[in-house]
């Protein structure tokens, strides 16, 4: 399981454990406005983190999500998706999110930062 740690947080998988926290920032106001799509129950955020789950035990997953965790809080997520397509084995897509309580504090910035990094890595 790939966990990446920093003196202000810890990226980890996504588990079944954090499903109220995603709930949470799902359900959040300003999240449903800028987002696409939510879920709207818990048991659909329990269900997401069931299919992350699956994902992370395939050799070539299609997406990945990771917990932002501060002070053993879920902070937020940052979700990659759209991996190893064919033809765009190369390419992904990133959503992220935080909690309302851990906005505007420059926490999401420096996570996607370390994911990208890490994610440069793990591609060589």
């Amino acid at each position: 399981m790939v966990q990446i740690k920093t003196k202000q947080f810890i990226l980890r998988h996504v588990k079944q454990s954090d499903a109220q926290a995603l709930f949470e920032i799902e359900r959040d106001k300003d999240y449903i406005k800028n987002m696409m799509h939510s879920l709207e129950t818990l048991e659909e955020v329990k269900e997401d983190i069931k299919n992350n789950i699956k994902q992370y035990k395939l050799k070539k997953p299609s997406s990945e999500k990771f917990i932002i965790e501060i002070n053993k809080q879920v902070a937020g997520y940052i979700s990659i998706n759209n991996l190893n397509k064919l033809y765009f084995e190369h390419k992904a897509v990133i959503s992220y999110a935080l909690h309302p309580n851990f906005r505007g504090k420059g926490f999401l910035h420096k996570a996607v930062r370390s994911e990208e990094h890490t994610s440069e890595l793990q591609s060589h």
